[in-house]
């Protein structure tokens, strides 16, 4: 109704000039009525609940004001309705470590801007779920379906659904492709949605057939979800750098393009140590964050948004190509989620958790054996650096070396006087299965890596990249005279201390380095391993006590 009498001046007044603060009541049945003034209709008044009467609606004054109002009615078209979408949805009530995560396909109907009508949605398997449009119009609604049917949509439509709704829910949608890989995005939503195009160093679920052979590439890093009635499910993150061999598996098996993204980031620290179900990078509890972005196309300039929890923050990033930015948080990130979005795109979620006690992948997992007992630890952990310093001094023996089949390392060697190092590729088979994405590395190759590394005449590394480093210094011996001197008093206390922070206590013998006597000192020195961050000590001491004893020899 477009007309309301004022109560206090009793004048009739059109909706469009009415004031919502004023009384207003029908000029028919003389009851009370409100204005209304939403954003699907043009704005009105409207009767009290169960008050009015159907001539109400009709009345009209006989005078201009009709004529002024009805010119100013303008004919607004009704917003486009989105199309049936079919996305994955992962299951909330997960336990981590209770097996691989849940999944199910669903199908969202979209929202209708119409209450008016029913319709019944095919959900596959036999299920034919009547839906009012007075529930789509409050919104969206998402159904689960049946991923082994071959299309979703309307089976019945009411008359009264108006033309455009009705065109859009008739439309079948298309199911699951069973002789390909159907990728979904990986988003921080609830819902994935298909995806149209891969961009790289973005994360999708991959899903295919249960019986179909499909083999992963080592550049794609992935982790299983649990089957759902045939078919597998697979996250896989792709990487930054553009990949041949992966970008032909991707457009052959997905039959998707592949599109480069305008803007490129990178964790420079602390390094993640693994990704989650969700796709969010996992990393260690910190107070800081930084992070590397860079434009690669004309866009320079924009907003770094960052979220955690119900705080956000946004920082403005200079006309430049490349950035750094550092992200604070004094109270810690410990069990904290943050989003981070470039310009409104979402960039990365990024999860803070302690480091598990166990390895997970992918981490880079190094076997020992010493007199019979086995030791493993991971690369990145203190423990590998020690134990890998024993191999090195023939004191233990490197067994295997079991990595993620998508990481690359390196073996590296130096001569001396050799500037560069030369450098042998560490790369394991490409695994079909994606319960187990483990592999060993040869034993012909690990052989190799035990006789190089106890070679101290060389310079050796071992480099798994932020999965772990190994660096051992070549160890230049200190020749002194059979006539053993006399090591002075500051010097020796030096060797001790160094020997002691180096964690030999005492000699092979069992015996105290404070009870040795000087030649039996400088034997252990000369056999000590010690961390890097004392190697600067110790090459210190050797051109001490070459001078020493150059000092002492002369006549």
């Amino acid at each position: 109704m477009y007309f309301a009498t004022e109560r206090r001046s009793r004048e009739i007044v059109p909706a469009h000039k009415a004031n919502q603060w004023r009384d207003y009541f029908c000029p028919t049945c003389k009851a009370g009525v409100f204005l209304r003034n939403g954003k699907q209709r043009d704005k009105h008044f409207a009767h009290m609940p169960r008050q009015g009467s159907p001539e109400c609606e009709d009345f009209h004054p006989s005078n201009e004001l009709a004529r002024s109002w009805q010119n100013t009615i303008v004919a607004t078209s009704r917003p486009s309705v989105d199309p049936l979408k079919l996305s994955i949805e992962l299951d909330p009530d997960h336990v981590s470590g209770r097996g691989p995560r849940n999944w199910r396909l669903c199908l969202t109907v979209p929202k209708s801007h119409d209450g008016h009508g029913k319709i019944s949605i095919d959900l596959g398997g036999g299920d034919v779920r009547p839906v009012t449009l007075a529930k789509l119009s409050l919104g969206a609604q998402t159904y689960v379906v049946d991923p082994m049917a071959a299309e979703f949509g309307a089976k019945w439509v009411s008359p009264e659904v108006y033309a455009d709704y009705k065109s859009v829910v008739e439309e079948r949608a298309a199911g699951l492709d069973s002789g390909a890989i159907n990728a979904f995005s990986s988003t921080p939503q609830k819902m994935k949605p298909l995806t149209d195009a891969f961009c790289w160093g973005d994360s999708y679920y991959f899903v295919w057939r249960s019986n179909a052979t499909f083999t992963f590439p080592p550049g794609l890093i992935s982790h299983a979800l649990a089957e759902n009635r045939g078919w597998c499910c697979a996250l896989g993150a792709l990487p930054h750098t553009p990949d041949a061999e992966l970008a032909h598996w991707l457009t052959t098996n997905c039959s998707l393009p592949i599109i480069r993204a305008k803007r490129d980031w990178a964790i420079v620290y602390p390094p993640p140590y693994g990704f989650d179900d969700n796709g969010s990078l996992e990393i260690p509890a910190t107070t800081e964050v930084v992070l590397a972005l860079k434009s690669i196309g004309s866009e320079q300039s924009g907003d770094l948004s960052c979220i955690v929890g119900s705080a956000s923050v946004s920082l403005g990033l200079a006309d430049a190509v490349q950035h750094f930015a550092e992200l604070n948080e004094p109270k810690g990130t410990a069990n904290k989620t943050v989003h981070l979005a470039w310009d409104g795109a979402h960039v990365i979620t990024l999860v803070a958790k302690p480091y598990p006690e166990s390895p997970i992948e992918p981490s880079v997992l190094i076997e020992f054996e010493l007199d019979g007992t086995k030791e493993s630890a991971a690369l990145h952990h203190t423990r590998a650096r020690h134990l890998l310093s024993d191999a090195r001094n023939s004191k233990t023996r490197l067994t295997a070396i079991h990595v993620h089949s998508a990481l690359r390392g390196e073996l590296c060697q130096r001569k001396l006087g050799e500037p560069n190092w030369t450098k042998e590729l560490l790369n394991v088979a490409p695994v079909a299965s994606l319960r187990r994405r483990k592999a060993s590395l040869p034993s012909e190759l690990i052989e190799r890596i035990n006789l190089i590394l106890r070679d101290k005449s060389l310079d050796v590394a071992l480099d798994f990249g932020p999965f772990g480093i190994f660096f051992a210094p070549r160890e230049d011996e200190v020749r002194i005279a059979a006539s053993a001197f006399r090591v002075q008093r500051q010097l020796r206390a030096r060797i001790e201390w160094l020997c002691k922070a180096s964690g030999a206590f005492v000699t092979q013998q069992r015996q105290p380095v404070a009870v040795l006597d000087d030649k039996a000192l400088i034997n252990h020195f000369t056999q000590l391993v010690v961390p890097t961050e004392l190697l600067a000590h110790k090459r210190a001491l050797e051109s001490a006590l070459r001078n020493a004893s150059t000092h002492e020899a002369a006549p």
